[in-house]
């Protein structure tokens, strides 16, 4: 009995000793590329591992913005997934539904740190670099990879890191309720998450049939409860938060270690008198989205 409890002991602590800590962050970039030293610096404050940026301004095969901005963080120890291979140029029919093309202001791209974790861009096994199967959204510019730990191989989960349409709703509801499919595909086999611009509350995303939508109040709330991550397009002379729009979804196998939060300052009050961004300060809104961007950056720690 004795040497039974000694090997179990052995293999907890064996299997705890490759659990590490992934710090993972998720950004709308605004479609602008002049912000990318600011968002690296950001990536690198943060301490994330992974960054799921949306509306990044890239064009294939340069991907200029992403190389530099790997170069920026360390070329050797970072490297990037990009849909811009992919992405639909051109508005695109199949059977009775119709998808919007996108732009290269419109690009989704995942960075990592290949130190710590390898990714595998599963968009082939998809489809979506074919446009086919039963997976389809709007812009094609959904991504879907698998990252694994360096140390430890095994230890897997599925990311997805997605943009949902703003300005069409019937299309946005099509491809939150796609995202919900291509979610169950997963979550039974990995650890699965979901980051990015929804284009919906929080209180929406809680609904629908996902197992936990991030984000607590104590983070930076607002009256729509949890974390609102977009700037008000009202031109105040102050900050002011508008919507929860940006989040992580993640199934039962996730272990979350730190719950979301800004990766910035900011005050802790819905009318803020200003978001500090690395080492710039922005005293009002106009100012935060007109040099960089009407999202703010959001983190999240796992265990893999």
């Amino acid at each position: 009995m004795k040497r039974f409890f000694i090997t179990l002991c052995l293999l907890f602590f064996t299997f705890a000793a490759f659990a590490e800590k992934i710090t993972m962050l998720s950004f709308n970039m605004g479609g602008k590329s002049r912000t990318v030293p600011q968002v690296a610096q950001m990536i690198l404050d943060s301490r994330a591992d992974v960054a799921f940026l949306q509306e990044i301004w890239v064009k294939a095969p340069q991907n200029k913005a992403l190389r530099e901005m790997t170069t920026l963080l360390g070329e050797s120890e970072w490297d990037f997934a990009v849909t811009s291979s992919y992405m639909l140029t051109e508005i695109t029919t199949v059977g009775e539904e119709t998808y919007k093309s996108g732009n290269n202001g419109q690009n989704n791209a995942i960075i990592y740190n290949r130190k710590k974790l390898s990714l595998t861009d599963l968009a082939d096994e998809i489809g979506f670099t074919r446009f086919s199967g039963e997976f389809l959204f709007d812009k094609n510019h959904v991504q879907l990879v698998r990252l694994s730990l360096q140390t430890a191989p095994e230890k897997q989960i599925v990311a997805i890191n997605v943009h949902l349409p703003y300005t069409d709703k019937a299309h946005r509801a099509r491809d939150l309720a796609t995202l919900e499919r291509l979610y169950a595909r997963y979550k039974l086999r990995f650890g699965v998450i979901i980051a990015g611009d929804f284009n919906y509350q929080r209180k929406i995303l809680t609904t629908r049939n996902f197992d936990f939508v991030d984000g607590t109040e104590r983070w930076f709330s607002d009256r729509n409860y949890g974390i609102a991550t977009t700037i008000s397009t009202k031109g105040e002379g102050y900050v002011l938060f508008a919507n929860d729009y940006d989040h992580f979804v993640f199934s039962p196998k996730i272990t979350v270690i730190e719950e979301m939060h800004r990766a910035l300052s900011a005050g802790r009050e819905k009318h803020c008198p200003r978001i500090q961004f690395g080492q710039t300060v922005y005293t009002s809104s106009t100012e935060f989205r007109k040099e960089v961007s009407d999202h703010v950056p959001i983190v999240m720690a796992v265990e893999m």
